[in-house]
């Protein structure tokens, strides 16, 4: 009997030994598990396999190790990929916001791989923001709402110095500034700028240099009535904008070249295209020939006006079409014809209407019913 029990007792025991082996065996299998899916992770991070990262990544507790510092990592670097091959922006954008979701204090093993990515980040979002400002500016045709947005974005990454620069730059293309206020905005921006808009405020300095240049010379031309010299001077250059002066000088030159060759009529038109409203540098010369020739230029204006009013009754006018009276094809832009062939038959009358090109109307009892071309 006493040896029945022993064996029990042996049995229970080993069952019990063995169980708690197992158990054992059980949760070191549990964090070895963990451990390898780390490291796996840890390796396609030095292989930039940032899909397989952020898989890996995902699957493990974030208070792991430096589980949640790799993922955004993995995820900054996934999504940056992404712009890279799609010139994707949004993209971009996510890289930002997983990076800055990593402690600025993390020492870990990646801390110089993350903080020389943050910086690439930052100057690719940089770059694209302020070639985002040049085109839109440039453009001229952006609300300032738009360029505001972006400057707010960029104010992100530049100084309060460099913001008025930015805040000048724009103002000149979105205002489309003269080239004599362009020219005192700018020399509000230091002459040894060095900043994000460097090339651009050089390039636009020489430009409206250039173009100050040509207004004075073609302004010492037309003083020595050098007329067509004058307004050959200022045509040839490229203006950024629509300068008002420009186009002042331009028309004055050309008028008195016209005048000087005898030529008053077309002296009066291009005069004329001078706005009413101008007040630069010629502005008692301008005035003074038209008061001169005040009743010349009442005339062309007249004329102009009757012409406008020709153009309005032509584009008022109807094409003819099947079903048109013969009083509405008088009105329409064919008028009235040449010659009329009328038939008048049992059931009513017939007419063939012609009209110059070999083009004819046919009409039954007063509507039109055919159109030849």
């Amino acid at each position: 009997m006493s040896k029945v029990l022993t064996s029990m007792f042996l049995a229970s025991f080993i069952v019990l030994l063995t169980g708690c082996d197992s158990e054992e065996k059980y949760q070191n299998t549990n964090v070895i598990t963990t451990v390898e899916k780390y490291r796996n992770a840890i390796t396609a991070i030095e292989n930039q396999y940032w899909n397989q990262a952020v898989l890996v990544l995902n699957k493990l507790p974030e208070d792991y190790e430096d589980v949640s510092v790799l993922n955004a990592y993995a995820n900054a670097r996934l999504h940056y990929s992404m712009y890279d091959e799609n010139n994707n922006y949004k993209s971009n954008a996510d890289a930002l916001v997983a990076l800055e979701s990593i402690p600025t204090n993390y020492e870990g093993e990646f801390a110089s791989s993350i903080n020389d990515f943050k910086n690439e980040v930052i100057e690719m979002e940089f770059n694209y923001l302020k070639n985002k400002l040049v085109k839109f500016v440039r453009n001229g045709n952006e609300s300032m709402e738009e360029v505001n947005e972006i400057k707010e974005q960029l104010s992100l990454y530049v100084s309060n110095e460099e913001k008025e620069i930015i805040d000048i730059y724009s103002e000149i293309f979105i205002k489309k500034l003269n080239t004599e206020s362009a020219i005192h905005k700018l020399e509000k921006i230091p002459k040894e700028y060095n900043g994000i808009l460097q090339k651009e405020i050089e390039a636009m300095r020489k430009i409206f240099a250039r173009q100050q240049e040509a207004i004075e010379k073609t302004i010492n031309l037309s003083e020595q009535k050098k007329y067509e010299e004058a307004w050959k001077t200022i045509g040839k250059i490229n203006w950024l904008f629509n300068d008002p002066e420009f186009k002042a000088l331009l028309s004055y030159n050309i008028a008195m070249d016209y005048k000087v060759r005898g030529d008053k009529k077309k002296a009066i038109e291009e005069i004329m295209e001078i706005p009413d409203d101008y007040n630069g540098v010629f502005v008692d010369k301008i005035t003074k020939f038209k008061e001169l020739n005040k009743s010349e230029i009442s005339e062309v204006k007249s004329e102009e006006r009757r012409t406008e009013r020709l153009v309005e009754k032509w584009e008022a006018m109807k094409e003819p079409s099947i079903g048109m009276s013969a009083s509405d094809v008088k009105s329409s832009r064919w008028g009235k014809p040449m010659r009329v062939n009328k038939t008048t038959i049992k059931y009513g009358v017939r007419e063939q209407w012609v009209y110059s090109g070999n083009r004819y109307l046919y009409l039954e009892d007063g509507f039109v019913t055919a159109i030849q071309e």
